[in-house]
């Protein structure tokens, strides 16, 4: 597991590669959807794409990759374009209009758009990654990894979690209450993940008690974990 610190987004930038074919795709007229914009707009975001996926790139085209989570996005249907490529995510993020054009430019890119609970599976895979979803978007932690541990060879994901207090204002999509969340911190997220600590490849949860300066601007930390899955 690791940190996303200051010290590892400056190394990242010293050679910025995912911004480099961020202005290709730009300069080449392409479409830039949300994803796309959010990888230009926040050098961090690209250090964690960078340790979540890059060496996807070295692997054979029969390699399995559910992304759950991933969106839309002309970079990552490029870069990841040769594998055995699936996403799932709701997409609330782009238009009917530009999930249909999507779809209909990497016709080799399979998207489910569901939530992954109710997502039904069509075999196993070689690596399932969530990143930037769990527990700040989605604090289904637990019932995640006992849904697709025993589908996979691994788990990849980005946690974000805050050491200083904040509060979302949030309302219910069914109804008309207002609910004031309190997004978990490191101890909350470390006692999710120590029932799967023999899972993670160099654990250290201590760490997530830590409070380091943040690279990113809301004050987040960022913490990447590997786990090995059931196959």
């Amino acid at each position: 597991m690791k940190i996303i610190n200051k010290e590892g987004v400056d190394k990242y930038l010293n050679n910025d590669w995912i911004l480099r074919e961020l202005e290709n795709i730009n300069n080449g007229g392409a479409k830039v959807y949300t994803s796309d914009q959010w990888l230009i707009n926040d050098p961090a975001k690209r250090c964690v794409y960078d340790r979540v996926y890059r060496d996807f790139s070295k692997v054979s085209k029969d390699f399995k990759l559910l992304d759950i989570g991933g969106g839309l996005s002309t970079f990552s249907h490029s870069f990841l374009g040769h594998l055995d490529y699936e996403i799932v995510d709701t997409c609330n993020h782009e238009s009917n209009e530009d999930i249909g054009r999507a779809v209909k430019e990497h016709t080799k890119m399979k998207l489910s758009r569901s939530d992954w609970k109710e997502f039904q599976h069509s075999g196993t895979y070689d690596c399932v990654v969530a990143n930037d979803i769990f527990p700040n978007v989605d604090q289904r932690v637990e019932e995640f990894l006992a849904k697709f541990l025993p589908i996979t060879k691994e788990i990849r994901m980005s946690l974000t979690y805050y050491n200083t207090p904040r509060t979302y204002k949030v309302k219910r999509v069914d109804g008309d209450e207002i609910f004031y969340i309190r997004p978990w911190d490191g101890l909350r997220l470390s006692h999710a993940l120590n029932s799967f600590i023999h899972r993670i490849k160099n654990p250290c949860l201590e760490q997530l008690l830590l409070n380091p300066e943040s690279v990113f601007a809301n004050g987040r930390q960022v913490c990447i974990i590997r786990m090995e899955g059931d196959l």
